[in-house]
């Protein structure tokens, strides 16, 4: 009798549940190929980000050039300003 149900069936053990491998898993098409990500990439908003990250660099750079070019055109207009002995400047 014990022959008969070994012929053509498996035998599992009832406290042990059965695991499937993930590759049958990825088959079937229960979970997808690649890899898992969280949500999809956005690639158009990281581009855009990295844009006004270098757009807010090269203003600082440009307002500390002007910065540094008023002080000079002040230092200059200084120097350039007429001596004490010029008949032109009274």
């Amino acid at each position: 009798m014990m022959a008969a149900l070994l012929v053509g069936a498996t035998v599992r053990c009832e406290s042990a549940p059965a695991v499937r491998h993930p590759a049958s898993l990825q088959v079937r098409g229960i979970i997808p190929k690649g890899n898992l990500m969280a949500f999809k990439s956005n690639y158009g908003m990281q581009r855009a980000d990295r844009n006004r990250a270098a757009q807010a660099q090269s203003e600082q750079k440009q307002r500390k050039r002007d910065e540094k070019s008023a002080q000079r055109k002040a230092e200059r207009a200084s120097e350039i300003s007429s001596p004490p002995g010029d008949k032109k400047a009274q």
